[in-house]
Formats: structure tokens, sequence, C-alpha cells
């Protein structure tokens, strides 16, 4: 047979009839220089498909926040047409991601780029777009903690939710045992 390598975006295009996948193959990133982050936004805790779906890929110097190539901004269940933020990305390339100026028109950006469908079963297109555009600034303030303030640190972290348990007693009466 013939071994063809293709970019994930044009796999997505490609007819897979009599094709059969072999290898996938993803580049070793170092966590020195990029920041990744996925969410999976979801109605309940397990079992269910997701609300809103994300992933970031940003190559990041650690020393000022600036955005040294291209970033990945992708998103899920958003419409059939949408995955990438393109425009958004492209805004990025070279600037810092702390400075407020930046981040106010990434988001704009962001939002004038997000259009959900209408879907019956799902959450308003409305809520999936602030939802989507709230997990990349949820995002952008876990990029370096140190530059962001305290009054907006606690937008980054997970809730911490330990197993829960439960235990019940009964108290029985033995003159109505059988």
């Amino acid at each position: 047979g013939i071994n063809n390598t293709v970019p994930l975006l044009e796999y997505l295009q490609m007819n897979m009839y009599n094709k059969v996948m072999t290898t996938i193959t993803l580049p070793a990133l170092s966590n020195q220089h990029y920041c990744l982050q996925t969410f999976k936004i979801m109605p309940r805790k397990q079992n269910v498909h997701a609300t809103v779906n994300a992933g970031f890929l940003f190559r990041i110097n650690r020393d000022n926040c600036v955005v040294e190539e291209r970033p990945v901004i992708v998103y899920g269940n958003i419409s059939n047409s949408f995955t990438h933020a393109y425009n958004t990305e492209s805004y990025l390339t070279g600037k810092s991601l702390m400075k407020q100026e930046t981040l106010t028109s990434a988001l704009k950006k962001l939002c004038n780029e997000i259009n959900p469908e209408f879907y019956p079963v799902e959450a308003s297109p409305e809520y999936r777009k602030k939802l989507a555009v709230s997990l990349f600034y949820r995002y952008v303030l876990s990029v370096n903690p140190d530059f962001v303030n305290k009054r907006y640190r606690s937008g980054y972290n997970n809730l911490q939710r330990p197993l829960s348990s439960g235990k019940q007693e009964y108290v029985t009466n033995k003159k109505e045992w059988p």
C-alpha cells in the first residue's frame, strides 16, 4: 500500500473510503516554551458529551508572556464549520497576553468569530458563545499567574471535588421485629 502523511486539518476533510489509518504522530513540545490546556465543559461530571470543548496551544516567552508564534485556538460543539479561531490566532502572534489592550481586542475578535449554531437538544447558542469566550479568558489567566492580579487568580483554578460518600443509619425498635 501507499503511506501518506497529512496534516490534521487536511485529514478532517479527507475521504477515508478504502483507507486505513496506521499511525498518528504528535510532535513533542517543550513545556519550557509551550503552554497547552484543554477543556471539556459538560452538564454533569461523567458519561455525557460536551456542551463546549476547547483547546489552546501557545508558544510563549515566560518572561514577558509574548506569543512567539501563531497560537492554536480550537473549539468543539460551536458549529459544523467552526473549529479554529483563525482571526484571533493571527492577531495574538507577537503580542503580550498580559497587556489589557491585547486581551480586550482578542476577546472582541473571538466574540466576532464564534457564531454557534442552534441545536435543539443543546444549550442555547448565546450560552455556548459566552462559555467559549470565558474558556479563552480562563486560559490566559493560567498562562503565568505571577503576571495576573491576585484579584483575578481564582478565575483559572479548578474546583477541587473530593470523592463523595454517604452513610445512613436506621434505628430499630426490637419490639416491632418479626
